[in-house]
């Protein structure tokens, strides 16, 4: 992009992220796939650890182009699944570039907040 890698574009803006936006955790979390290499960038700015404690399900359709909320929300749930022991007991920086209704951003932070693991309806 203008001559630069993205992956070197994303790590930057994570980093300006950190500079512009410094916040108190132990931990930042990306939201697959987009926000990565940001919280790469935000992680190594501020000297925090960064944890993949959200993992992506790739088997399952892209949430915003469903027309119907219930069904968009159905397959969120199903998208990530959070790993509890990387944030449990942490204060967690969530890091998302991808956010098209908000939907999956939403849900993962009340998951993050009620530490729950995916729901069962995906299995």
């Amino acid at each position: 992009m203008d001559g630069e890698s993205i992956y070197k574009t994303r790590f930057a803006l994570g980093q300006m992220l950190a500079e512009e936006h410094p916040m108190e955790a132990d931990v930042v979390v990306p939201i697959p796939d987009g926000g990565t290499i940001m919280a790469l960038g935000y992680g190594s700015a501020r000297a925090l650890p960064v944890q993949l404690a959200f993992t992506r399900n790739h088997y399952v359709g892209r949430s915003f182009i469903n027309p119907a909320q219930s069904r968009r929300e159905r397959i969120a749930d199903c998208k990530l699944n959070l790993i509890r022991e990387l944030v449990e007991g942490k204060r967690v920086l969530v890091i998302d570039d991808s956010i098209v209704r908000g939907t999956t951003s939403h849900r993962r932070i009340e998951f993050l907040r009620r530490l729950e693991p995916r729901r069962s309806i995906c299995s």
